[in-house]
């Protein structure tokens, strides 16, 4: 009986509990991970960044989701808005914004911005493969940053604000520089983007995740509505 109810506290605790203002996915409860101890602000996270957590603190870096999605990583500038961008998106199950590339194991928001960490501000993004294609999560990430600017976009400037496309996958790869090559023909200057395989992403504090939803610096809250075209605020 013990072995059953083991079996069934696995199997419930991937269900989908849907809340207002997220998906069903990114609202399912915390992922069960008697084998790692999270620490410091992430043992408060839930849904898929604790997925995600739990990942990080293994080390690994996946290629599904626990729900069997594709996932994306992107950084481009403050990883606000580009939550934002990807969330509107049909077929986007949902998002985490987070820290990528760096060198340091379980970072925080206060060393990535002192540049100690090697760390890019980047979201990564979970996404049916059958309602929309890697090609148009690209299409977007474009559309969305200046990629001749180095270590920085719009106001901020820095390192941890560098664009880059970190892919999943040997089929990522062959995209993510396909699309590079399309897009340079749109610039004079060289594209800066960084293309490079994904490393350990490690999800940002709560107080980070949606916040342009929540309000953002101005108490001004922004859709995530899926189809919405409403101009993204960077901070709110």
């Amino acid at each position: 009986m013990e072995r059953i109810a083991r079996r069934l506290h696995k199997l419930t605790s991937h269900i989908r509990v849907p809340t207002a203002g997220r998906s069903a996915v990114a609202a399912r409860c915390a992922v069960s991970a008697k084998d790692v101890a999270l620490t410091g602000h992430y043992s408060k996270l839930t849904g898929v960044c604790a997925e995600q957590a739990v990942r990080a603190f293994r080390g690994e870096v996946p290629v599904k989701s626990d729900d069997g999605f594709a996932i994306a990583t992107f950084a481009g500038g403050c990883f606000w808005g580009p939550q934002l961008l990807f969330d509107r998106i049909n077929g986007v199950v949902a998002s985490s914004v987070g820290y990528a590339q760096g060198d340091t194991e379980r970072p925080y928001y206060s060393a990535i911005c002192d540049g100690r960490t090697g760390h890019t501000e980047a979201v990564q993004v979970y996404f049916d493969e059958q309602v929309v294609s890697y090609e148009e999560l690209l299409n977007e990430f474009w559309s969305f940053i200046d990629p001749t600017v180095h270590n920085g976009q719009g106001h901020d400037f820095g390192t941890q604000y560098r664009t880059g496309i970190y892919y999943h996958t040997e089929s990522q790869k062959v995209a993510a520089k396909a699309s590079a090559a399309q897009e340079q023909k749109k610039w004079k200057a060289p594209i800066a983007t960084e293309i490079q395989p994904a490393r350990v992403f490690w999800p940002a504090e709560l107080e980070h995740q949606n916040y342009l939803v929540s309000g953002g610096r101005f108490g001004r809250a922004q859709s995530n509505e899926k189809g919405c075209k409403d101009r993204i605020r960077c901070y709110g």
